[in-house]
Parts: structure tokens; sequence; C-alpha cells
């Protein structure tokens, strides 16, 4: 692959979906390298990310959950433009197993590539696992960040509930319009 594919993402798209035949064995090989790579790295990334998103959930810095989130987005779309090219990088290498894995391409390269694409591939996997049990986490903090709220939520409700009534949840009921004055000064 030359260095013009390797430095541009757009032309090793172009040159991964090239379903011309003159596309070697060794070209195929190379971008499974390369798809490897990209995707251990994109997933890295999530990783840190995700980590960075849990911490400004956990520290209620909005500006940082905000910028935070739109990073996982990104790469979250990163990793799915990735995962496309592995769909068709899988076809074009093996065409009768379609939904054959990473790991398994790998393990068709001949050596020395198939020992370094092997170790991709496993980390790879390593990763996939930590970035599932990151996003558990940081599921687990927004849950927590939004029970809190509610709790604060319902304590205003109450505070500001002059009947004194309680719904069919057990919480109190809104109930009728009362004008309140609230100070928060004090």
């Amino acid at each position: 692959m030359t260095n013009a594919t390797t430095t541009n993402p757009s032309a090793r798209h172009r040159a991964m979906t090239n379903r011309s035949p003159e596309r070697s064995q060794d070209d195929l090989h190379g971008d499974l390298h390369d798809l490897l790579s990209e995707l251990v790295s994109a997933h890295e990334a999530l990783l840190v990310a995700a980590g960075e998103h849990r911490e400004s959930l956990r520290t209620a810095d909005t500006n940082a959950m905000a910028e935070a989130s739109v990073r996982v987005d990104a790469i979250c779309r990163e990793i799915a433009r990735l995962d496309e090219q592995r769909k068709l990088l899988t076809t074009r290498i093996t065409p009768d197993q379609p939904e054959a894995t990473l790991s398994y391409l790998a393990s068709t390269l001949p050596e020395p590539q198939r020992g370094t694409a092997l170790e991709l591939a496993t980390k790879l996997r390593e990763l996939i696992i930590s970035a599932r049990t990151e996003q558990r986490r940081l599921r687990a903090a927004a849950d927590a960040m939004l029970s809190h709220v509610r709790g604060i939520v319902q304590q205003i409700q109450q505070s500001l509930n002059h009947a004194g009534t309680y719904g069919r949840a057990g919480r109190v009921d809104a109930g009728a319009t009362v004008v309140t004055g609230f100070d928060m000064t004090s």
C-alpha cells in the first residue's frame, strides 16, 4: 500500500473498497493490518473519552459532560465507519464467509504478518471488552446522577406542596398551582 493510502483515510477507504480484480492478496492483507490498527486506535480513544465522560459526571461539570458526550459520539461514529470497512474487506478476503471474525482473517495471513495481525486482533478484543465495561460504568454514573436530581426535584415539590397530598406512586402530587415565594438567598 502506498503512503498516500496510509496517510489519507478516504484514499485508504477507496483502496479497501476497490472491487477491481487487480487488488492482490498482499494488498488485502495490508488493508486488514491497517484496519486492525485503526480499530485498536479508535477503541483506545473511546476508552479515554468514556473515562473523561464518567469523570465529568462524577464532578457534575455540565460543560465537560457535553464535550465528552460529543467526543464519545464522534468516536462511535468512526468505529461504525470502520466496521463497515471491515464488512467490505471481509467479503473481499473470504467471499464464502462474510461473517468471518477479524481474528480468523488474521489467522489466514502468511507469516510474519499473521503474528502481528493476531496480536492486534487480540488487543482489539480486549479493548472492546474494556469499552463495554466502561460504558456500563458510565451508564451507572448517569443513572445515579439522574436519581439524585429526581430526589432534589421531589424535595422541592414537597416544600412547595401546601396541600400535603400524595399520588398513587407514594410521592407528593404536584396538585393545584399555588403562588408561593421561595427564598434562595439564605
